[in-house]
């Protein structure tokens, strides 16, 4: 009978960041998954920080949850990191985000310039 440990302490890490000042984004949740099963959640801190540990070796996949009103650019296509875990946690694992843009165009025509 062979007997081995599996690392219990493995961690993800990264940060959620404004890509157009590099300034974190605080308060967005992020998600690690172990092929479809939802493993656990995190917050990103008010720096933009994110840290979840008390994982073992294995497969995950990192996503952020989107927020209206921000446009997901890395990563991109696809837009979650695939992680392998073996011995050593994973850091820098960071997504950015640009704020959307809140234009309203209204169009107007009175009688002297409008066409028919």
């Amino acid at each position: 009978m062979d007997f081995y440990n599996v690392p219990y302490d493995l961690c993800l890490s990264g940060h959620n960041l404004n890509n157009r000042t590099g300034e974190g984004l605080g308060g967005w949740t992020i998600e690690v998954r172990n092929s479809s099963v939802l493993v656990n959640t995190t917050q990103t801190d008010s720096n933009g920080f994110w840290q979840l540990c008390n994982l073992t070796s294995g497969r995950y996949t990192v996503c952020e949850v989107k927020k209206d009103g921000w446009i997901q650019r890395v990563p991109s296509n696809p837009d979650c990191y695939d992680v392998t875990l073996v011995d050593k946690s994973k850091t820098n694992l960071d997504f950015c985000n640009d704020p959307g843009c809140n234009l309203t165009l209204t169009k107007t025509a009175d009688k002297a310039t409008a066409r028919r």
